[in-house]
């Protein structure tokens, strides 16, 4: 038996902030719910928290020792109030507990040389927690320089796939992520619901999760950064659930050649700008659709080009394509590599594989300086010639290794 699990046989338990149960194994004052922070007023006793936060609570350090728990989570615990967590707080977690922010906010507020830490009690027996799972839109929900790992024990919650994850942002919710790290995740580093915000994202490292580093949807993939790292994860990079774009937006390159995972298809419904050097796979079947009263500007350049191919070649596999259904003279695909596309028919009623083209016979398309490469169908299928720039061919475009022909027109 581990030593903090003794303590907890022989604490006395009671009841301080609501319905939010503290226990340690000293206390000289039971109303000091936040003890001072200072090092030299630290109580040197490890808490333990479970069940519902209803008052406004500030969790500051307990131990001298920043490899000792501060805090144990031996239940789980349900937010209700408004949470801040102090720079250097450890806060160790029980197999298979969770935190859920339902009313109020979190704020994990550590620093550089200070962070705050999850973890799992015991790691080294392998156990993994629940994790995070907030629901709330407060403008306050906050990870900044906190470390979160070990989590997805199970499905954090039912709405979000029944996927195991470290942290989870519901519909509707609202969280900031800034200068954390997320690891050892079961699957997801971060899984962000469709119709979520998040607002802040800066500087973030994902590492060793199971699945993809971060999974958001179509939505929020303009708030990805460029600075943010991924190592050792399932998929090195964003996963991209499909989804419509509903806001002007761009979308940037991501670090040292992580790449968007586009796993379900995404409609395009407001302007998007891609920046040169956005790398995208693509899951089988999967494609871009650009409608009515959106655009799309992906303009990479000679040394950094756009890249769109698919998410695993040497199994063959192809994706759908991008296809056109917008007449606006902002589409334009500029150094950009499109790759094994053509799974299926392209648009959608007259049989035509390609990976790229036009729905109606009233859209228009630019592409230039590009390399149209290895589809299962044509190269370019378009509805009608005047949907395409009549210099296609001699725009320093190149096509190889299509299966059928380069450019097709019904």
């Amino acid at each position: 038996m581990s030593k903090n699990w003794k303590k907890l046989m022989n604490v006395f338990t009671f009841t301080v902030i609501g319905a939010l149960f503290i226990t340690a194994c000293s206390s000289d004052d039971e109303d000091d719910v936040t003890p001072p922070g200072d090092n030299d007023q630290l109580s040197g006793e490890v808490q333990y928290l479970n069940g519902t936060i209803s008052e406004n609570t500030v969790l500051k350090r307990q131990t001298h020792d920043p490899d000792e728990a501060d805090y144990i989570m031996d239940d789980d615990v349900t937010v209700e109030a408004q949470v801040t967590i102090e720079p250097g707080v450890r806060i160790e977690v029980l197999e298979d507990v969770r935190m859920e922010i339902d009313e109020g906010f979190l704020s994990s507020e550590g620093s550089e040389n200070e962070p705050v830490l999850f973890t799992v009690h015991e790691p080294a027996a392998g156990y993994k927690w629940r994790g995070i799972f907030f629901r709330t839109s407060d403008q306050r929900n906050l990870l900044q320089h906190t470390r979160i790992e070990h989590a997805g024990s199970r499905d954090l919650n039912a709405s979000i796939h029944r996927h195991e994850v470290n942290v989870g942002v519901n519909e509707g919710a609202r969280l900031s992520v800034k200068h954390s790290e997320f690891a050892h995740s079961g699957d997801y580093g971060i899984y962000v619901e469709e119709e979520a915000d998040i607002p802040e994202f800066e500087n973030n490292t994902f590492e060793n999760n199971e699945g993809s580093a971060i999974l958001v949807h179509a939505d929020n993939v303009h708030a990805m950064d460029e600075a943010s790292t991924f190592s050792g994860n399932g998929h090195d990079g964003v996963e991209v659930r499909g989804g419509d774009v509903v806001e002007e937006s761009t979308w940037g390159k991501l670090t040292r050649g992580a790449s968007y995972f586009i796993s379900d298809d995404i409609d395009i419904e407001e302007p998007l700008t891609i920046t040169a050097g956005a790398f995208f796979e693509m899951a089988y079947d999967v494609r871009i659709s650009v409608e009515e009263n959106g655009y799309l500007n992906a303009q990479g350049n000679e040394g950094d080009l756009i890249r769109f191919t698919s998410a695993d070649i040497p199994a063959g596999q192809k994706w759908r394509g991008i296809v056109f259904a917008t007449v606006n003279n902002n589409n334009h695909l500029d150094y950009v590599h499109l790759a094994h596309g053509g799974s299926s028919d392209l648009h959608g009623t007259h049989g035509e594989k390609a990976n790229v083209g036009t729905r109606r016979a009233d859209t228009f398309f630019k592409i230039s300086n590009s390399m149209i490469t290895d589809s299962d169908g044509h190269g370019i299928a378009i509805r009608d010639l005047d949907g395409i720039n009549y210099d296609v061919e001699n725009n320093n475009n190149q096509f190889s290794n299509n299966a059928q022909d380069d450019i097709y027109i019904n």
